[in-house]
């Protein structure tokens, strides 16, 4: 993940409420030193350089008592973890006016578990580990960026919010400035910089479309405009996602979404956990019949209508080549075929194919399907695949199909029963292993 985030640099000024020569009001000689405040609990008094008069064991606070720029008596107190202590004035002036760019300057996590280190160095001792989104207090930055890994940034010496200080490598140490509340501005860097509302906002479909436009080898039963997977945010309150496939159709309800790693996200409530492989792909898990299933989806450059439209054309030119002779296909031997409109056909005197190669109860009609193509290692002898579905009068029943390689000459039409067929990829693998050749000649 790259650095999305501003690098901060402005400089804010420094409030030293103490002035040159602070007195104390109240203290006396029981002044312990003086503060630099690093993590301000509220704007105007961060990298200000107060007088501390005691502290709190505990409160776990600091005291301080000092005249403000107006002479008034200025006091209150600071949690101890907000504020680095010095027993010198000059020492606290000189970190101040060091620290005086940094003063408005956080980070956040960028990923979960992104170690605090003990030293500016990979090999130092981990003192914490932040959870994704954390925000934190840029102390300081080594003068040099330094290599770790394959990555080559700066080091930040960091504070977090529950008085941990430390050194973060910058890689996933996105940065940025504010005045209000630095977790809150890093939760909305988050949001606007996370790739949810892409995720959300993108048209998902089964990667396997992508394989069929790749191919041009489109199954028209396994595709469909509503197949995908789509999300319904209802903002903060949730949502609905729902993966639909030929085999499955689930709603799923959830309540929030988490970012629980490196841009995967969970669908709380849902039970639904999306992983970002690439800006066109995820992979989303989910649970189907009690199984945990995983499916891939794709955004398209093609719309699913246009897919679908495109191939049925190239099915309608295919059909409309072979009724080009002829709607009537005649063989003296195996009766006649009529290619009828609508990719419809009847065949007539089919009884010497019984069963061989056409079922023994095969009606005489039925559908013509183009779906299933030729490996290339066939494209020299023939011109493509032909499937007879025959029609049932039980139409829950599979249609009785018989497919067919075909050739195509001037005089008619050459068919040669196939012999296996991989329907996944729709190819036929071949011609059956004692090929009967049927020839029909263009009616006139």
């Amino acid at each position: 993940m790259g650095r999305r985030a501003r690098t901060a640099r402005r400089v804010a000024p420094i409030a030293v409420l103490a002035a040159a020569a602070a007195v104390l009001t109240a203290c006396g000689d029981r002044r312990l030193g003086w503060g630099v405040v690093l993590w301000a609990p509220q704007p105007g008094i961060g990298g200000s350089v107060f007088s501390i008069s005691e502290e709190s064991d505990i409160r776990d606070v600091y005291r301080y008592a000092a005249s403000g720029p107006d002479g008034a008596e200025v006091s209150g107190e600071l949690a101890r973890w907000r504020v680095r202590l010095f027993t010198d004035r000059e020492q606290a002036a000189a970190f101040a006016a060091a620290f005086s760019g940094l003063v408005d300057t956080f980070g956040y996590a960028a990923r979960n578990g992104l170690p605090v280190r003990s030293a500016a160095g990979a090999g130092a001792a981990q003192v914490y580990r932040l959870r994704e989104g954390e925000a934190v207090k840029i102390v300081a930055r080594e003068a040099e960026p330094a290599a770790v890994g394959p990555y080559t940034n700066f080091w930040y010496q960091v504070l977090t919010s529950d008085g941990t200080e430390g050194f973060t490598f910058g890689e996933f140490l996105p940065l940025f400035d504010t005045e209000g509340d630095p977790q809150a501005e890093a939760d909305r860097l988050r949001r606007k910089d996370s790739p949810w509302d892409r995720i959300a906002a993108a048209a998902w479909r089964p990667r396997y479309y992508a394989g069929m436009l790749a191919s041009g080898r489109v199954d028209l039963r396994r595709v469909d405009a509503g197949y995908g997977f789509t999300i319904d945010p209802a903002g903060e309150a949730g949502g609905n996602a729902r993966v639909r496939l030929p085999d499955v159709d689930l709603a799923f309800a959830y309540e929030r979404v988490d970012r629980v790693g490196d841009d995967i996200f969970v669908l709380q409530g849902g039970g639904v956990r999306i992983a970002v492989e690439t800006d066109r792909s995820i992979a989303v898990s989910f649970r189907d019949r009690g199984r945990l299933r995983t499916e891939r989806f794709v955004i398209l450059d093609t719309p699913v209508d246009d897919l679908i439209a495109a191939e049925r054309a190239r099915r309608d030119r295919i059909y409309d080549a072979l009724r080009a002779g002829g709607p009537a296909l005649r063989s003296d031997a195996y009766g006649e075929v009529v290619l009828e409109p609508e990719r419809r056909f009847r065949w007539s005197g089919f009884e010497r194919l019984v069963p061989a190669v056409v079922p023994a109860d095969a009606p005489g009609t039925g559908a013509v399907e183009l779906r299933l193509h030729l490996p290339a290692a066939l494209r020299a002898e023939y011109s493509g695949v032909l499937t007879l579905a025959f029609d049932r009068g039980d139409r829950s029943m599979p249609a009785a199909a018989v497919t067919f390689l075909y050739s195509r000459d001037d005089t008619g039409i050459r068919l040669v029963p196939a012999g296996g067929v991989d329907d996944a990829r729709l190819l036929v693998t071949g011609a059956a292993a004692a090929p009967l050749v049927i020839y029909f000649r263009f009616a006139d």
